[in-house]
């Protein structure tokens, strides 16, 4: 048997050829197979800005504490607290604290990134405001020393948790932004066709009476002219004979 030429021999068997499919079948296919990689990319891209900061302050909040609890381990006495490198205000709860909270965003930061910045936002930025508001050298919940170094860091890591949270949610918000400028633009366009509507609306009534006003005018001039009635004619000719009548027996 003669072997076939042509551009179907080299194909596999049970493959179907480009011929057979739709017209736009094989762009579309490339294109959706190209436009994958990008969208994952801006996917971890995204997730980046989250799993960054749960890396970095899980880290620097372990250390803290470490250093912390080496240089005060006192839980009987929460007042009794030192200034760690001068400024920083740490206890044995401090430390603690600091090292379960880098811990716990170390353990999240491979996963459930967004979820420890959510808590941190929260968290940190709660505490910064709390001790800003209350006086100097005030013990949050009894046990945290709060001072302005202190309340500057929360602030700091909550601030930050926040901005990596925003970035890493900007596309969904710039969609809800812009999903809610087309709704605003479409209510301003209904209501500008709808005004427009009523506006030809009003022209037309308004044109018709006019032209209802036209027909009606010569109508009412030719019924204005005064007809003599039968009666009235009738009245004064009868009236015209008595008193022709009336002269005939005097004279």
């Amino acid at each position: 048997m003669a072997r076939s030429s042509g551009p179907v021999a080299g194909r596999r068997r049970g493959a179907v050829p480009w011929r057979v499919l739709p017209a736009g079948t094989a762009s579309w296919m490339k294109g959706n197979a190209r436009n994958r990689p990008s969208r994952q990319n801006g996917r971890v891209a995204r997730v980046g800005f989250t799993r960054l900061y749960a890396t970095l302050s899980g880290a620097l909040l372990v250390l803290l504490g470490l250093a912390g609890l080496i240089e005060n381990s006192e839980f009987s006495e929460p007042s009794l607290w030192t200034e760690l490198f001068g400024f920083h205000a740490v206890n044995g709860w401090a430390g603690a604290f600091h090292v379960i909270a880098g811990l716990l965003a170390l353990l999240l930061a491979p996963n459930l990134s967004r979820l420890w910045a959510l808590f941190a936002a929260l968290l940190f930025t709660g505490l910064g405001i709390w001790g800003v508001l209350a006086a100097d050298g005030t013990l949050l919940f009894g046990v945290l020393p709060a001072t302005r170094a202190v309340n500057l860091l929360n602030l700091l890591l909550g601030t930050l948790a926040l901005a990596a949270l925003t970035a890493s949610r900007w596309d969904r918000i710039t969609d809800l932004a812009r999903g809610r400028h087309e709704r605003i633009r479409e209510r301003r366009t209904v209501a500008r066709r709808k005004r427009e509507q009523t506006l030809r609306r009003e022209r037309l009534e308004a044109g018709a009476r006019k032209r209802a006003t036209r027909k009606a005018g010569p109508t009412k001039r030719a019924s204005g002219k005064k007809v003599p009635r039968s009666g009235e004619g009738a009245g004064r000719g009868g009236g015209s004979g008595r008193g022709r009548g009336g002269s005939k027996p005097g004279s």
